[in-house]
């Protein structure tokens, strides 16, 4: 049935104007009161995330644990990139191929930016995650600072080590060895030695340490770095990264600025080591070349007037000449020792 339209006005149209304006307001509560549930929820939910990645960082979950917890949380690839302990970039969840950075969020302490968070994906966070992504930034800001702080002792107790290690003038005793096994460094093992020199007072350990790492990865415990003084840092490298130490000391060098380089043989005397890296950095800086590097296993028979008191380099390089004729012959009972002094002789006569 149609029904006609028609004009109304006194009460009728005041009770009208009254009931719009009742609907209008129930309509906007009801928006209201629907804008404010999904707030609390989301502020539930972030609540929760905040917790559980709070919860994370206090129970020693790691840089790595807290990066995986973070892209399970956004169900996206996360790419932690830092510079205060390697592996500086880090890539955990999502799928490798894609590099599409949906956002990002700086790792910050203070006002000093120890990194940042990428987050990969074809379209923006909402709200909810990008709070959590903020959130993950504040715990990682926390680990880095704990690591940073960790790492810093364990540069200085190996500094302290290796001064001692070269200084010393007696055999290791037990407390030495113990402190040396504690750092990985096993004393039986040939190290090299090297030294660089520079005209710069103040060197910058931390960053020789993070280069280190950057060339060898998480570097090798047994490796130790220590201050000589103005100017001068000695190294202790193992025999295990010789094929990768050409790489270092250049790294190193750059790290530092204009400075020469000294490389002692492998040796277990330590203490003789500092002594050839030493005069091989100064016949470095005798050369006047910019990053100069000299190897004593490139003097040849000039070794042994690095340390005119000390016989043992000359006995090294007679031993390194005619050591295989030594040995030979005793096991052979070969006289070749004494065909090359008749050899000489008659060579020499005129």
């Amino acid at each position: 049935m149609l029904r006609e339209g028609r004009m109304v006005g006194g009460r009728e149209a005041s009770l009208v104007t009254a009931l719009a304006g009742q609907a209008s307001i129930a309509i906007e509560n009801s928006r209201l009161l629907e804008h404010l549930d999904v707030k609390t929820r989301l502020l539930e939910e972030s609540e929760a995330i905040h917790r559980r990645l709070t919860d994370a960082g206090l129970k020693q979950t790691g840089l790595n644990g807290l990066g995986d917890m973070l892209a399970e949380l956004l169900g996206r690839g996360v790419t932690i990139e830092q510079d205060v302990v390697a592996s500086f970039r880090r890539h955990h969840g999502g799928a490798a191929s894609d590099t599409t950075v949906a956002q990002s969020a700086p790792i910050m302490a203070g006002g000093e930016k120890l990194g940042q968070v990428l987050v990969t994906g074809p379209a923006p966070l909402d709200e909810l995650d990008s709070r959590t992504l903020e959130h993950g930034a504040t715990v990682l800001a926390v680990e880095l600072l704990k690591e940073r702080t960790a790492q810093e002792v364990e540069w200085r107790l190996g500094g302290e080590l290796l001064d001692e290690l070269l200084s010393r003038t007696a055999p290791m005793d037990r407390r030495l060895k113990a402190r040396a096994a504690r750092f990985g460094f096993d004393a039986g093992d040939p190290h090299r030695i090297a030294v660089l020199e520079t005209t710069e007072d103040d060197i910058d350990l931390r960053g020789m340490h993070l280069a280190t790492a950057r060339v060898l990865g998480p570097a090798p415990r047994a490796m130790l770095l220590a201050s000589l003084g103005p100017g001068r840092v000695a190294l202790a490298t193992p025999r295990s990264i010789d094929d990768r130490l050409g790489p270092l000391l250049h790294v190193l060098a750059e790290t530092v600025g204009h400075c020469a380089v000294g490389l002692s043989r492998l040796t277990t005397d330590l203490p003789r080591g500092l002594r050839e890296a030493l005069a091989c950095a100064r016949f470095a800086t005798l050369s006047g070349r910019a990053e100069a590097v000299v190897r004593a296993d490139d003097l040849g028979a000039m070794r042994f007037l690095i340390t005119l008191d000390d016989p043992a380099p000359l006995h090294d390089y007679v031993d390194e000449q005619l050591g295989p004729l030594l040995r030979h012959g005793s096991v052979h009972d070969a006289q070749l020792i004494g065909t090359l002094r008749t050899f000489l002789a008659t060579s020499s006569a005129p």
